[in-house]
């Protein structure tokens, strides 16, 4: 997609903005998540179930709301093409996606990337379920365990804005 709308010089910046969607997400997630869910929460369960419906319904409410702009305003392709090598991949032939995936299954290369992005979402995915019972023996809230989980996908998203704009650079 990224080649079809933008120019070489900013490719690798729209596809780290685009791939870096979800864990912005997570971000509003985890900012969001104290001011629908409290601490006496825990003490109260019945409580506790209809504050977590209420925020489950706010950020399907949100999705939904951010999702018809697009519906609405996107365009398959653009109007004028950003380079030579976007107008031939949008006016030739439609490509074969298995022979495709056969080139990929080829490539080692593509290989040393999946296992790197894997392990990189792994740890990302566990780090962000197991917070609050990390800190907690040490004092820490459920809203600062929030913050810190917050805290820790903000900083990988500025290094994957700053590499990201180094290798357009290139």
């Amino acid at each position: 997609m990224a080649t079809n709308w933008f120019p070489d010089d900013q490719r690798a910046l729209a596809t780290a903005l685009g791939s870096l969607s979800n864990p912005l997400g997570c971000i509003f997630g985890l900012a969001l998540g104290p001011f629908f869910v409290f601490e006496s929460d825990k003490d109260d369960h019945e409580a506790g179930k209809e504050h977590m419906r209420t925020f489950m319904l706010f950020c399907a409410v949100v999705g939904t709301l951010m999702s018809i702009p697009t519906l609405i305003f996107f365009r398959e392709k653009p109007k004028y093409y950003p380079s030579k090598i976007a107008k031939n991949s949008m006016t030739k032939k439609k490509y074969s996606q298995v022979k495709d995936l056969k080139m990929l299954g080829r490539n080692c290369n593509y290989y040393l990337m999946v296992m790197t992005f894997m392990s990189l979402y792994g740890v990302y995915t566990c780090l962000g379920a197991v917070i609050n019972n990390i800190v907690s023996p040490y004092g820490f809230t459920a809203t600062d365990s929030s913050i810190l989980g917050a805290t820790f996908i903000v900083s990988g998203l500025i290094g994957s804005f700053y590499f990201s704009a180094m290798l357009d650079k290139q």
